[in-house]
């Protein structure tokens, strides 16, 4: 029993831990890698179904635990809150369905794996944007 108590308590600890609710976002600016591709900055207004996307792979991610990326990503993006303080991730999207973010400065590093049912919305949104084109390779994680 005790160690359920303490499996639920860590599952909360965690939830919260990398959670954003979509309420405190004032902005999120996407930047692509690819230099072709404009950077866009979205309001919760105008962009929420995309907003929602984003916050969604955020929130409904598994930690991998010291596991740093080193594939270039698809793009970035930061989201100012309410409270004034920023958030900042990278995102990669890939053709077979993997997503993965990796929460950055002023925030600690950590890389997290998308629920594979958010990844799949990310993909079919980016695959409708004519100039963006996903991951078509493996990922390439840092050696140990």
């Amino acid at each position: 029993m005790r160690f359920f108590i303490v499996c639920m308590l860590c599952s909360i600890i965690f939830l919260s831990a990398c959670s954003i609710p979509e309420e405190e976002v004032e902005q999120l600016t996407l930047n692509y890698w690819n230099k072709d591709v404009p950077s866009m900055v979205l309001y919760p207004e105008e962009d929420s179904k995309e907003i929602q996307l984003l916050i969604n792979a955020i929130n409904n991610s598994e930690l991998l635990h010291d596991k740093v990326i080193m594939t270039e990503p698809l793009f970035s993006f930061n989201i100012d809150l309410a409270d004034e303080k920023e958030k900042n991730y990278h995102v990669w999207i890939l053709t077979n369905g993997e997503g993965y973010i990796q929460q950055l400065h002023p925030d600690e590093n950590k890389t997290f794996q998308m629920d594979s049912s958010v990844a799949l919305a990310l993909q079919n949104y980016f695959r409708k944007q004519n100039d963006v084109e996903l991951i078509n390779t493996e990922i390439e994680f840092e050696k140990d």
